[in-house]
């Protein structure tokens, strides 16, 4: 990757950003990083600045003297996490001629079943996702709260047929 390439150019700010934070938390000044690590102080001001990068092996130093992960530091050192969560969908699902040529209380049966297995379903994914503590998807938190109030109001909606009939 060439010095000043445009991820370059990031990886530099969200190291320089992850290094401030994490000094900030723990009360170390840069002269500590020095002192104990034996990296040049012109060195650390430029990972602190954002004007440089660090190697392997000083992000490695760094992050053991702060006691963290390299990956906390360094976007660099971060590994793509596949998170494949089974949602059981109800398979035996019918058309809506087929729903409403059903008896009421046949058709209330089969909402509840179908709202306990939603209900897993989306329950399931809560879970994964709170204790995932970061999700690698091609969704923002925004799209996610969408995706997770149009399947509660779509519960809803089901659950207030269901009672009606």
């Amino acid at each position: 990757m060439a010095k000043n390439s445009p991820q370059d150019l990031e990886n530099r700010e969200i190291f320089s950003a992850n290094l401030n934070r994490l000094m900030s938390e723990k009360g170390i000044r840069q002269i500590d990083l020095h002192n104990s690590l034996d990296i040049p102080k012109s060195t650390i001001t430029g990972y602190v600045k954002g004007r440089s990068l660090p190697t392997s092996g000083n992000v490695q130093k760094i992050a053991d003297f702060l006691n963290v992960k390299k990956s906390d530091l360094d976007p660099r050192f971060q590994s793509e996490v596949t998170t494949v969560v089974k949602i059981d969908i109800p398979k035996n699902t019918i058309s809506d001629e087929e729903f409403m040529a059903l008896p009421p209380e046949e058709r209330k049966a089969y909402i509840g079943e179908y709202l306990d297995a939603m209900s897993k379903a989306l329950s399931s994914l809560s879970d994964t996702i709170a204790n995932a503590g970061g999700v690698a998807a091609d969704v923002t938190g925004e799209q996610l709260n969408k995706l997770t109030s149009s399947m509660l109001q779509a519960l809803t909606n089901l659950n207030n047929i269901k009672n009606k009939d």
